[in-house]
């Protein structure tokens, strides 16, 4: 309901009652607010004054305990009869004094009591070297005498020897009870000797904590200086095992560092044993900074408050009900006399409001309120002139006659409403002479005539309207003209498109390249593809009704493949990826496909795939057919290798037999086993399905037992100790091993075993570390003490070269003179790889030119030059294994 749509009376009412409710509410906030600010001062500071009170309480029951331990301790300062059991009786006689202490005890530092702790180990009241460390307890039934234990490392006996003052422990548990530790120490000279102390059972304590009682429902803790409880009100097992850090309260947490540093204060929060609101207060005990904690709860402090609060809402009600009766009976009274006016006026008013100006009668109107017609009557004969002469001008203007004006002399808002008819008239002349102007112009596709005369109010917005449409039929005509220029220019360039992209798809469709657009998300689905997708035996109406996807073409087992790939790419940050795949066509055929594709992206993930796809099939299968070719050839390869050096072998052998020399024939023998162990590597490469490296464990074997055959041992028994892992080394570095193992186990069979009957001969090949192989070759012969592989003077030539090959390989090698003969070698090898195979065999071709250059010009610096036979075999084998790999076609054999 509207505000003036609701009683005179009621208005009244309402805003009396409203005025003083807001006071009666106003002055009971105030008095309320003030009283409990009051009140909870009040009351907390009597918590505090409480708290202070209990805490100087138990500092004032500590410090008498403490008295008697300063008592002990200074009686034992002058103590000079040393009397053990004295000393014992006198303790007794202390705890019988004292009731409520659980143990009176001293305890000396080793032989600090009279010098005599060893007379008395393990007696009564002593440790088990004899220190005097009498601790008199006491339970339910007796007394006893036991010595001190944990003094080495506790802090009752700790404090007291390393700070020299007074010490109140932390609680012990002792004998199935907490107690608090109160010493005292003991000094001679100035020097520490020993500690006085007594034992306070916190069950004492705890039964004076609990008698405390505040307001109702109050209670009380004792907190030692490190946070732990030492009363509990509910829950004893609190006591001495948990303290104010295991609470989940952070406000008493905080509270712990404040004791611990000392402090008071207060805080409120919900009580942890019946969820109400508390107040907590604590006061630390100057003794030892342990505290008393007082918990009061909230509404037991406020209960004066919330009782006061609750008289001042009854008298606020009954207030307000009071002045509801004073004030109806108030406004009924003044209304009364109202609405006999308002009635009498509301009959003339509804007679102005007919169009009848008639007077109104003030015969029957009350003196005070006889004013009231007077003025109204004045009023209306005032209208009734004006709306005359106003009805004289409109006609005027309704007619045309522009130019008429108001006669009567008026004064007063009767004069402006006379002069702003007359200015109407004034500007409705000028308005429309000038928008006629300006709409003759439009009339005629004339827009740059604009509007002079814009008047005020309603006028100004049809003027201005007429002056913002001539504006923007203006503006819409250039636009206009502007786009039916760009539309013809689209429309041309449209055409044009048009027929390059039909000449583009045309191009696509006739060649051999698939063109495609994928979106990317879960079903990948397909939103162009070309139509000559028909060389797979698909429909472009298959891809792009979803009855096929891209993927779903893809062959299984390059799948995973491709989709890493595409990842990889995406993390990568790279737009583009070439890749090599199968697919399955409709007919089931496996074709190879080469897809060039660019990722688009957008918000960093992708959104569509595109590409050209191209079927190189038949590139494939010639490669592969080419890699066959290629493996034939190299078999082959290493197949007349090993047959030309099994020639150079048996010609080393021919010519050996035109010699009867013992040296000259073992040289010649030497050299015939060099050149079958490079024999036997490509004998092992031609057997072997892998072309690039040798299995050095099958090699090794094989070695060893050629080079055993060749040599005539008689009755003599020589076992080989192989322990060979499954390395595989390529052409480059297995040609020198193999040299070396053949150069070092035929020195073990020449001279190792000249004197013994049997022996043995080991070869141990270890991979220590990724791609480092440590070989070692000996044997547990008669040692060779003129072995030198620093002094080449004394080298002979198998070691010579076994030196030269290591070096080759970038290797180390050691020698080891005990309990037979050790050569340790290490180097390192390349990993594996199959690239630049054919440079690789290149180089191994060059290494064995190299190596037979190498034995048999180190067969005439021994001292052989003088036989020609041997350059003659040189110079004869040279070029012809260089031909025969250059040109392994030109026959199979030299």
């Amino acid at each position: 309901m509207k505000w003036n749509g609701i009683s005179l009376k009621t208005k009244l009412i309402f805003c009396i009652l409203l005025a003083e409710i807001i006071l009666l509410s106003v002055s009971s906030v105030v008095i309320i607010s003030s009283v409990t600010e009051q009140q909870e001062e009040l009351t907390t500071s009597n918590c505090i004054e409480l708290c202070k009170i209990y805490a100087e309480g138990f500092d004032g029951d500590f410090r008498r305990d403490l008295a008697i331990a300063r008592t002990l301790s200074a009686t034992m300062t002058v103590y000079e009869t040393k009397d053990r059991k004295e000393v014992i009786t006198m303790l007794k006689e202390v705890l019988a004094k004292n009731d409520h202490l659980v143990a009176v005890y001293v305890g000396y530092e080793r032989n600090r009591f009279d010098g005599k702790d060893d007379e008395y180990v393990n007696t009564a009241g002593h440790d088990e070297t004899g220190r005097f460390m009498p601790y008199v307890t006491k339970n339910q039934t007796a007394v006893r005498v036991e010595p001190l234990y944990g003094y080495d490392e506790m802090e009752y006996y700790q404090v007291p020897s390393t700070e020299k003052r007074d010490a109140l422990t932390n609680p012990i548990y002792y004998d199935d009870i907490f107690v608090l530790s109160i010493v005292s120490p003991i000094f001679e000279n100035g020097d520490f000797i020993g500690i006085a102390g007594v034992d306070l059972p916190l069950d004492y304590v705890n039964t004076t904590i609990n008698d405390i009682q505040v307001f109702d429902t109050g209670y009380a803790y004792m907190i030692s200086n490190n946070g732990m409880f030492l009363s509990h009100p509910t829950d004893s097992s609190y006591i001495g095992s948990k303290g104010l850090q295991d609470m989940d309260d952070p406000l008493f947490r905080q509270a712990a560092d404040n004791i611990k540093n000392g402090l008071s204060g207060q805080f409120r929060t919900k009580d942890p044993l019946t969820g109400e609101d508390i107040n907590v207060f604590y006061e630390p005990i100057p003794i030892d900074n342990s505290s008393i904690m007082l918990v009061v709860p909230v509404n037991e402090m406020m209960a004066n408050v919330y009782d006061l609060t609750y008289k001042l809402i009854v008298i606020f009600v009954i207030s307000i009900l009071v002045i509801v009766g004073v004030t109806y009976l108030l406004a009924s009274s003044i209304m009364s006399s109202v609405e006999r006016i308002t009635d009498d006026l509301r009959s003339v008013l509804q007679n102005v409001a007919d169009g009848k100006f008639e007077t109104c009668d003030d015969k029957n109107i009350a003196v005070d309120f006889r004013p009231i017609p007077e003025s109204i009557n004045r009023i209306i004969e005032t209208v009734r002139d004006q709306i005359h002469e106003t009805k004289r001008v409109s006609r005027s203007l309704e007619n045309g006659n522009l130019r008429v004006r108001p006669e009567m002399k008026l004064s007063g808002e009767f004069k402006d409403v006379a002069d702003a008819l007359s200015d109407l008239s004034g500007s409705l002349d000028e308005i429309i002479g000038d928008s006629s102007h300006v709409l003759n112009s439009i009339r005629q596709k004339d827009f740059s005539q604009p509007i002079t005369h814009y008047g005020k109010g309603d006028f100004l917005r049809l003027t201005y309207g007429i002056e913002q449409t001539r504006v923007d039929m203006q503006k819409i005509t250039e636009q206009y003209e502007k786009k039916e220029k760009e539309l013809l220019d689209y429309t041309e360039s449209l055409r044009l498109s048009n027929i390059a992209k039909a000449e583009m798809e045309r191009i696509i469709n006739n060649s051999p390249v698939i063109a495609l657009l994928l979106r990317i998300d879960s079903k990948w689905p397909v939103h162009f593809i070309s139509e000559n997708v028909s060389q797979w035996g698909y429909s472009v109406s298959d891809f792009m009704d979803g009855k096929v996807t891209y993927f779903d073409i893809i062959h299984p087992d390059d799948y995973d493949g491709l989709f890493s790939r595409i990842s990889q790419a995406f993390f990568s940050n790279e737009q583009y990826l070439t890749d090599e795949f199968r697919i399955i066509t409709k007919s089931g055929e496996v074709r190879w496909i080469e897809a060039r594709l660019y990722l688009r992206r957008s918000d960093n993930k992708f959104t569509d795939l595109y590409g050209v796809n191209l079927d190189i099939t038949e590139r494939k299968e010639i490669e592969q057919q080419a890699a066959k070719v290629e493996d034939i050839r190299k078999k082959e390869i290493h197949h007349r290798i090993k047959n030309n050096l099994q020639v150079i072998s048996m010609m080393l052998y021919l010519e050996s037999s035109k010699f009867t020399d013992p040296e000259i024939l073992q040289a010649f023998k030497d050299s015939q086993n060099r050149v079958k162990s490079m024999a036997l590597i490509h004998e092992e490469l031609y057997k072997g399905g892998d072309l690039q490296t040798i299995n050095f464990n099958s090699y090794v074997k094989v070695l060893t037992e050629n080079i055993y055959n060749s040599y005539k041992t008689g009755n003599k028994k020589i076992f080989f100790d192989l322990n060979i892992e499954d390395i595989f080394l390529d052409l480059e570095t297995a040609i020198p091993i193999g040299t070396i193992i053949n150069e070092l186990v035929t020195n073990s069979m020449k001279y190792a075993f000249r004197n013994r009957k049997k022996g043995r001969i080991f070869i141990n090949m270890t991979e220590t570390v990724p791609n480092t192989i440590r070989l070692e070759v000996g044997d547990d012969g008669e040692e060779d003490p003129a072995l030198d592989l620093y002094d080449e003077d004394r080298q002979s030539l198998g070691i010579q070269l076994v030196t030269a090959l290591v070096e080759q390989l970038d290797g180390t090698i050691t020698l080891e003179l005990a309990h037979g003969t050790r050569y340790r070698i290490i180097f390192r090898v390349n990993p594996r790889s199959r690239t630049s195979l054919f440079k690789r065999y290149v180089k191994g071709v060059i290494l064995y030119l190299k190596t037979l250059h190498f034995i048999f010009f180190m067969i005439s610096d021994e001292g052989y030059s003088d036989f020609p036979y041997i350059r003659k075999i040189y110079f004869s084998i040279y070029p012809a294994i260089l031909l025969q790999y250059l040109h392994p076609e030109s026959s199979s054999c030299i």
